[in-house]
């Protein structure tokens, strides 16, 4: 999987070495490298997934060693502003299934929608709370 987007390779490097695009889906790419015949692999359906999360919801997993501190400190951040930041850690096939984003990295989720499929700073998740609390309000 590849994007142009943040935290991710771009498929360049890939299409030089003689992978091939073989699905799209949001700002990713599905890159393969065809080994013989066979079906392509392809994206799952995730179109429901994000209805699943109310509230304001990070849903991550440990690919880096540094999220589960940047994770504690959002908690915090955003409990300081009176909202309860729930927490899921992707940590089984069956929970990567259930991801809002094919990036299942580090998601950040609001009542449905999806804010960021990429990690997000203190100061970003800071701003991203005054404008969802403005719009909220509204």
């Amino acid at each position: 999987m590849v994007s142009d987007g943040p935290w991710m390779a771009g498929k360049q490097v890939f299409l030089r070495n003689g992978f091939e695009l073989v699905a799209e889906a949001d700002r990713f790419e599905l890159v393969a490298f065809r080994l013989g015949e066979g079906p392509a692999p392809r994206f799952r359906d995730i179109s429901e997934n994000l209805s699943r999360y109310q509230g304001l919801n990070l849903v991550y997993s440990n690919q880096c060693p540094m999220l589960p501190k940047s994770v504690d400190a959002l908690v915090e951040m955003a409990a300081a502003r009176g909202l309860e930041l729930k927490v899921h850690v992707i940590d089984s096939p069956k929970a990567a299934q259930r991801a809002p984003s094919h990036y299942g990295v580090f998601n950040l989720v609001w009542n449905g929608r999806l804010l960021a499929d990429h990690y997000v700073s203190g100061g970003r998740f800071k701003n991203i709370l005054k404008n969802e609390l403005a719009d909220a309000a509204t």
